[in-house]
């Protein structure tokens, strides 16, 4: 098994971030320090730490939800002490970690699990995973720059994807929109709305693959019934 899947399985981090931590010199094999994501382990007999602490892959997978609050960074820890979406999870009892990522002043629906495999999958753009976003602008865009969005815009140095974008309600001074990705890039909607000369007040993701936010308040969070795990793995295999 590559070294960066045995973390991922472990649930200490996504495969993408496993990568990261085995690069900074973070983990070891056999005690010896390890700086190559391809490095093959075997997970009965090799011993590997992360930050010297021993990990096992997980025997169980667990999937929960999250409606992130506005002020949380996604990450498992950082350096700084800033607040972690992980900090709203304190109560579950299982070593999780957040599917992507949504940034520190977005708010919404955010996955979590221990399965390395389908986080891999629900954020890699060769799956096309849909993510649906309620965006809150100032001013009203009109039909010419609405279609700008749903076309792509230069965003370092290559377009973005081709996208869904719906006017979805307006009052005297603001414009909400639906905008359906199948990408997720660095603050993506921030710099497209930014292209187009519109700030984002708020930006909420309601959708995530089949998975909705449904009624969760922000800072609650649920476990993934069976049925939706069925229904991303559906979706994933389709993809």
């Amino acid at each position: 098994m590559r070294l960066n899947k045995y973390i991922a399985h472990s649930g200490v981090a996504s495969r993408r971030h496993s990568d990261d931590l085995i690069i900074a010199g973070r983990v070891a094999v056999n005690g010896e320090t390890v700086n190559t994501p391809g490095t093959r382990v075997q997970p009965n007999t090799d011993h590997v730490t992360v930050d010297n602490q021993t990990i096992e892959p997980a025997t169980e997978q667990y999937y929960f939800v999250l409606n992130k609050p506005v002020g949380y960074i996604t990450t498992v820890t950082d350096p700084f002490n800033r607040k972690t979406v992980m900090s709203l999870l304190q109560e579950i009892p299982h070593r999780v970690f957040p599917v992507g990522r949504l940034d520190c002043d977005s708010e919404g629906i955010l996955l979590f699990t221990n399965d390395g495999d389908l986080s891999y999958e629900m954020i890699h753009p060769r799956f096309g995973v849909e993510k649906e976003y309620r965006v809150l602008l100032q001013g009203h865009p009109d039909r010419d720059v609405i279609q700008k969005l749903r076309d792509g815009i230069p965003l370092d140095n290559r377009m973005t994807g081709p996208c869904q974008v719906q006017i979805h309600a307006k009052d005297k001074d603001t414009t909400w929109l639906t905008i359906i990705l199948h990408e997720g890039r660095n603050r993506q909607i921030r710099h497209m709305c930014k292209y187009i000369g519109y700030s984002v007040m708020r930006l909420i993701r309601v959708r995530f693959g089949p998975i909705i936010l449904g009624h969760l308040s922000p800072g609650q969070w649920r476990a993934l019934s069976d049925t939706e795990v069925l229904d991303l793995k559906d979706q994933l295999i389709k993809a």
